[in-house]
Formats: structure tokens, C-alpha cells, sequence
């Protein structure tokens, strides 16, 4: 049975954004007991109109949080939203076993849990193991029990 060991979460913070609660909007994927586990830095970097974005990068690798962390969101989640969310499910796993969802930051730092629908979002990459090697089908019967 497929197990989750890493979980990362991405965000850019614009100009015309504070960085602070960009870092408040990526730790609200988290559960609050499991926060202060969460590895967060930063990142300078420029866009192509040479104006400052700063990248918020967080991530968790102990087995038993990051199970915790996929069952927050699961449960966070709308019904419309895991039901897209399975309907996608084979675009969003790749052959390494890693699922990828795409967070709206905006309403991640109002305290919900929602699949953007834009490009204001939260990276999140959720990377599953299993002995002696991950297969796709299983961890797709996996997930998709998971949404249940």
C-alpha cells in the first residue's frame, strides 16, 4: 500500500504582495500542531520584467505528519472539488508516484482549502512511496479512496 513521505508547497510572492502572508497562506495547508515541523525558506528571484518575486517554499518528510497534512486538505476540500480532483486524477500523478495540486493562495490565507481556478496559487507536490516500488495504479486506487 502506497504511503505519503514528502510533502512540498510553493508560492510566489509579487511586488504587490507581503511575503509574510504568503508564508501565513502556504502554512495554512498545514495542520496547526504539525506547523512547526514545516521547513519554510525563501527565495529571491526576478521575473522577465526584472521586477522582484520571492519564492516560499515549505515542505515536511516525517510519514505520519505529511499523512496528517493530505488528510487536512482532503477533508478541506469541497465536494465539487475532490470530484474534479478525481476526474483529473491520471493528469495529476505522475510516473514517479508524485501528485500535483494547484491551491488557491488567496483563499489558503483565509483559512480554506480550494483548487484554484487561476494562477494565484499554492504548488503543492504530495510524493508517494511503496516497497519495492511505486506503481500508478495502485496508488491511483489509493488516492482515489482517499477522496472519498
Amino acid at each position: 500500500m502506497p504511503f505519503i513521505n514528502r510533502i512540498e508547497t510553493r508560492a510566489y510572492s509579487r511586488g504587490t504582495e507581503i511575503v509574510e502572508r504568503v508564508k501565513e497562506a502556504v502554512l495554512n495547508l498545514y495542520p496547526e500542531d504539525v506547523r512547526e515541523s514545516v521547513n519554510i525558506a525563501t527565495e529571491s528571484t526576478e521575473s522577465h520584467r526584472n521586477t522582484e518575486i520571492i519564492v516560499v517554499h515549505a515542505f515536511i518528510e516525517n510519514r505520519q505528519l505529511c499523512e496528517r497534512t493530505f488528510a487536512r486538505i482532503m477533508e478541506s476540500l469541497s465536494d465539487q472539488d475532490k470530484k474534479f480532483l478525481g476526474k483529473t486524477l491520471p493528469q495529476r500523478l505522475d510516473d514517479q508516484c508524485v501528485l500535483f495540486l494547484r491551491i488557491d493562495k488567496q483563499a489558503s490565507f483565509l483559512g480554506e482549502t480550494r483548487l484554484a481556478s487561476d494562477s494565484d496559487v499554492i504548488s503543492v507536490r504530495v510524493h508517494l512511496r511503496e516497497y519495492p516500488r511505486c506503481l500508478r495504479s495502485e496508488t491511483e486506487a489509493f488516492l482515489t479512496e482517499q477522496l472519498q
